[in-house]
């Protein structure tokens, strides 16, 4: 046999002997890494824009600096 088919051979078994619930783990795993993956874009494309519409996207985490005084 050539190593192409001894490795899809290999292959093939592994995915045929991997039990159905480890499937679900596997399956939500891929989905929580996508969903992660997804909304890490979705708050850098906000963040972009409100630096494009001259907004500070730090400022409501962040005081003023005279509410930091005493004066």
């Amino acid at each position: 046999m050539t190593p192409m088919v001894v490795e899809y051979n290999m292959m093939t078994t592994l995915i045929q002997h991997i039990p159905w619930f480890a499937w679900i783990a596997l399956a939500a795993i891929a989905c929580g890494t996508l969903s992660a993956i997804v909304k890490m874009i979705i708050v850098h494309r906000e963040r972009i824009a409100m630096i494009r519409c001259g907004m500070d996207p730090d400022a409501p985490g962040r005081k003023a600096i005279y509410e930091e005084l005493n004066a």
